[in-house]
């Protein structure tokens, strides 16, 4: 990699990365399905982790938890201070999911830009699953009390309306990354799977 592609490959990030998360907590509007937002944090680490390897997707998912964990901070503790013990929890959290899309799909479909949405589609339904457990067991340690949601309320008015807004906003960011991302091209060449002999594999189809 030169000179000139890693400063362009910092620079791109360092805009996606600021721009992002102030643009989920700032501007969305809360959409008709009860209410929610689509996850653009989310799918930015998924979608960097996919299309360029494990290292991007690892320190992408470290910073953009740290913006998580900045930004969701009061929400935690009902004040407006910035809780600093939680600082750590985003970040671990968006590391191991970057490192993740990385793993899944990537070399048997060569990056392909189609299965980008199964890996949003797949994490978007982890993500939220693994949520409800945490807030099941929050609640009842908390409140001594096992009253929860029901499964159907649980599926229908959360994890389905959330994943598929994910799915319609991974449109963009998947657009983004491919045609203005930190790679020229839209392909991170060091990657062992993207090649001079395998870059035609790497389409959208």
């Amino acid at each position: 990699m030169t000179r000139k592609e890693r400063v362009r490959k910092i620079l791109v990030y360092a805009v996606y990365i600021l721009l992002i998360p102030a643009v989920q907590v700032s501007f969305l509007l809360p959409a008709p399905l009860n209410g929610y937002t689509p996850d653009l944090m989310l799918l930015f680490v998924v979608v960097t982790g996919y299309l360029f390897g494990t290292y991007d997707g690892a320190i992408v998912g470290l910073l953009i938890g740290l913006m998580r964990d900045y930004y969701a901070g009061p929400a935690w503790t009902m004040s407006s201070d910035r809780p600093s013990a939680l600082i750590g929890v985003g970040m671990l959290g968006f590391f191991y999911l970057g490192v993740f899309a990385s793993l899944i799909f990537a070399k048997t479909f060569h990056r392909r830009l189609s299965m980008a949405f199964v890996q949003v589609l797949l994490f978007s339904l982890i993500y939220k699953i693994i949520g409800h457990i945490f807030a099941y067991i929050f609640t009842t340690v908390s409140s001594g009390s096992s009253t929860y949601l029901t499964f159907s309320q649980v599926v229908f008015q959360s994890i389905f309306p959330q994943t598929l807004l994910n799915m319609i906003a991974a449109v963009p960011i998947i657009l983004c990354l491919r045609y203005l991302g930190p790679y020229k091209s839209g392909i991170n060449r060091m990657l062992p799977d993207v090649g001079e002999g395998k870059e035609k594999k790497w389409q959208i189809a």
